[in-house]
């Protein structure tokens, strides 16, 4: 039996014969049919993902720009109306909170998105440090439910079932259509879209979504092949390659990371010598030759020196083979690395980013 809160989308879940395990305490479905059937949906049709623990945070008011400027190491002023970013949030040490979408509707109303575990969390620290600026913060989590749909084939399902006007939306944008919010950003490596909208209203967008399965092939997916998806895609997961013991360069996220002169950040003195001085742990990502899985904590080896360990590691379905990626410190990779699984190593192949591709 299960504590955990349930999404507005659990008794559809259940309709769908759906496994549920607990997840950043919530209850969950992994998957419906099964995870390799549902990766490769995915990423040669489409897939509906039930996305509504995550948390929106609104940030409102006059200073709630400068306020966001200084809470968030990328630039929000860089944003327009419309527009969406990717970013860390940071403490002071430029280790991470979390990492969040920046959704700017004017530049007094923003829409954060951050993970659903780290929601409480974040807020706490958002509330600790905007004191001295004029702005109002207000946690929306239960005003949205949300649902991703991704793969080739999503953005034309979508547009068959809600309008033509979701077609137009580039990418790292959105729309907002009465009580709807449309964005298109992804976490699978595939195009795709978003939708953000009131909980009652859920149900009704993935049953229109599915009567349309017979043209597109889309079907729901869990988070058993969310994980998969998002690992081909080298794209990180906090707890696993995002933490308060990792930061942004650390993460290969150093691109998140706007060090413009003009403006004070949280973590900035921190990240900037880090900058200066080099990194000396690095995440990266890999392939197995070998079938075996390297699961998290599995030790990884320079020769015989332990270098570092798996952050995260899983089948790719696409790939037919284990991948992961591991925190190693950042020696030079001139000799072969292994990983240990079971008492036997394994050569463990660093891969660039996405995997699948």
């Amino acid at each position: 039996m299960f504590d955990h809160k349930r999404t507005p989308l659990y008794l559809w879940h259940t309709q769908q014969n759906a496994r549920f395990v607990p997840f950043g305490g919530w209850e969950m479905p992994i998957q419906y049919t099964t995870i390799l059937e549902e990766h490769l949906t995915v990423r040669k049709k489409a897939g509906i993902f039930d996305v509504s623990h995550m948390g929106e945070i609104s940030v409102s008011g006059k200073d709630a720009t400068a306020f966001l400027s200084y809470l968030l190491p990328n630039d929000v002023t860089l944003l327009k109306p419309g527009r969406a970013l990717y970013t860390p949030l940071c403490y002071q040490n430029g280790t991470i909170v979390d990492d969040l979408l920046v959704y700017q509707k004017n530049p007094e109303d923003y829409l954060l998105c951050v993970n659903a575990a780290n929601t409480a969390k974040d807020l706490a620290w958002i509330f600790q440090n905007a004191e001295s600026f004029n702005c109002t913060i207000v946690d929306q989590s239960h005003q949205y439910a949300q649902i991703a749909i991704q793969g080739p084939k999503a953005v034309d399902l979508c547009a068959t079932a809600f309008g033509e006007s979701l077609r137009t939306i580039p990418r790292f944008h959105f729309i907002e259509i009465e009580d709807d919010l449309w964005s298109r950003t992804g976490y699978t490596g595939e195009d795709g879209l978003e939708w953000y909208g009131p909980p009652q209203k859920a149900t009704h967008m993935v049953k229109k979504l599915l009567d349309l399965s017979h043209i597109f092939g889309v079907a729901p997916i869990g988070l058993g092949a969310r994980d998969s998806l998002r690992l081909e895609a080298g794209l990180p997961l906090y707890g696993h390659e995002l933490n308060d013991k990792i930061t942004p360069l650390e993460a290969g996220l150093g691109w998140t990371v706007k060090f413009s002169p003009q403006r004070n950040f949280i973590g900035k003195t921190s990240l900037l010598q880090q900058k200066e001085e080099g990194i000396s742990q690095k995440v990266i990502f890999f392939t197995l030759s070998d079938r075996r899985i390297a699961r998290p904590g599995a030790k990884v080896f320079l020769e015989n020196r332990v270098i570092g360990e798996v952050l995260s590691g899983t089948f790719s379905p696409w790939l037919e083979k284990p991948i992961g990626s591991a925190l190693i410190s950042n020696s030079p990779l001139s000799n072969v690395l292994s990983v240990e699984i079971r008492g036997k190593r394994f050569p463990l192949i660093p891969q660039k980013k996405p995997l699948h591709r």
